[in-house]
């Protein structure tokens, strides 16, 4: 016979367990709210901060084993996402300027329509067009989309 002296009243079970339901939805919902957030494009940095045991039910697993788990269930690596503080406008502006500045890199003198001059007092003439800020870009998009140069 069982000596129910030692379990806890029904009711704290209870509690218990729709706590740890409540806990349960919010991190199912964080994993959600975090994988359709993913991107190719961000890194993975550093280690894995938790595993995601892939088996009915999902849940998380907080250490850095990476050990098939019970059943053959697989374990998927978390990772910390990087944080910024730009905008998503400002990443693609960033993102548009290291694409113009790699196109220009790759510019030879002898070939292209635009590109980069030392010493320009010296090698441009006077009426010679010199685009800079917002008319560069312009002239760089502009080759870009016609497919000049490099």
């Amino acid at each position: 016979m069982i000596d129910q002296k030692n379990f806890p009243p029904v009711e704290e079970v209870l509690d218990a367990y729709q706590s740890l339901q409540e806990d349960y939805a919010v991190a199912m919902a964080r994993i959600k709210e975090l994988e359709s957030a993913q991107s190719p494009a961000v890194p993975v940095m550093g280690e894995p901060v938790a595993w995601l045991i892939n088996s009915p039910p999902r849940h998380v697993h907080l250490s850095k084993s990476t050990e098939v788990g019970l059943n053959g269930a697989t374990q998927e690596p978390l990772y910390l996402a990087p944080t910024t503080s730009i905008t998503a406008q400002e990443l693609d502006a960033l993102r548009k300027d290291a694409e113009r500045y790699r196109w220009l890199r790759e510019q030879h003198w002898s070939e292209a329509e635009i590109c980069v001059v030392t010493n320009p007092k010296d090698a441009i003439k006077l009426g010679y067009y010199c685009p800079s800020s917002v008319r560069l870009d312009s002239a760089i998009d502009a080759a870009i989309a016609q497919g000049k140069g490099a």
